[in-house]
């Protein structure tokens, strides 16, 4: 989940940054990203000064998706808690 919104704030930052869409730098970094974007698209529109935009609606995605991430952990730690021997042992494997 961090990969993808590393991958969604570099996509606001280019276009903050006005980065030239033509780039094959850019091109791939708004290549990966459009199909987390996507469903967020319109919802808020977008802010634009000169040639920057800054897209809410991307920073939007990246706020559910962290939330989704959160809860889905917090969800796991309820159906499966940690016993003291598990905790433990994790500590005892990583000193």
């Amino acid at each position: 989940m961090a990969k993808k919104l590393f991958f969604l704030a570099f996509r606001v930052l280019l276009k903050l940054l006005a980065a030239n869409p033509s780039s094959g730098f850019t091109q791939f970094i708004y290549g990966i990203t459009a199909p987390l974007a996507v469903p967020f698209l319109g919802v808020i529109t977008s802010s634009t000064v000169r040639r920057s935009v800054l897209e809410w609606s991307t920073l939007l995605a990246m706020i559910v998706y962290l939330v989704v991430a959160y809860g889905i952990a917090k969800l796991i730690q309820f159906i499966k808690p940690a016993t003291p021997e598990e905790v433990e042992r994790t500590i005892d494997t990583e000193v």
